[in-house]
């Protein structure tokens, strides 16, 4: 009568066998069966409910659990470097916005001078109508021609993108 730790003791060591189980011959009788070679058409003897336990070489456990590791470094190491990319590309986006408003000097005007320029953004200085709103010519006192452009309250677009654009034009005009 063998348990299930006497056939693993059988198997284990310098015995050759590539798998064992332990069995109910009869009685309440146990037996051992060991399996050498290629482990063919197991589930045919599976299906009768016994556990089966395939030997393995100590190293190709370690191998396993080691390429585990190797894989689960590999894995961490990679969704840091995405992120590291990801807020690198985020500060260099943000460092080119901020440049982008610093690169031109925009000349400021008073209010009172545009407002006087524009007639008071009369209809007659209206020129067009831009996806941010009105656009209105006028002339400085020192005779300098302009072209004012408003942000309408009913635009979809925001402060930050008019900005932007007012920029650009600016650039465009240099």
């Amino acid at each position: 009568m063998m348990t299930l730790e006497e056939c693993r003791q059988v198997c284990s060591g310098n015995c050759p066998c590539t798998a064992y189980s332990s069995l109910d011959i009869s009685n309440g009788d146990k037996g051992c069966l060991l399996w050498y070679g290629e482990l063919i058409d197991i589930r045919k003897w599976s299906e009768r409910g016994h556990d089966i336990y395939i030997k393995m070489d100590p190293s190709e456990q370690g191998s396993t659990r080691k390429k585990a590791k190797i894989l689960a470094v590999s894995f961490s190491l990679l969704m840091a470097t995405i992120l590291l990319i990801l807020i690198l590309l985020r500060y260099k986006r943000r460092k080119k916005k901020l440049k982008l408003n610093e690169d031109i000097e925009l000349p400021l005007f008073p209010f009172s001078a545009i407002t006087r320029a524009t007639n008071n953004f009369s209809f007659n200085k209206k020129i067009g109508e831009g996806g941010f709103g009105p656009v209105y010519k006028g002339v400085l006192e020192e005779g300098q021609e302009i072209a004012v452009k408003t942000l309408s309250r009913t635009s979809m677009q925001g402060l930050d993108e008019y900005k932007n654009e007012v920029i650009y034009i600016a650039k465009l005009q240099h």
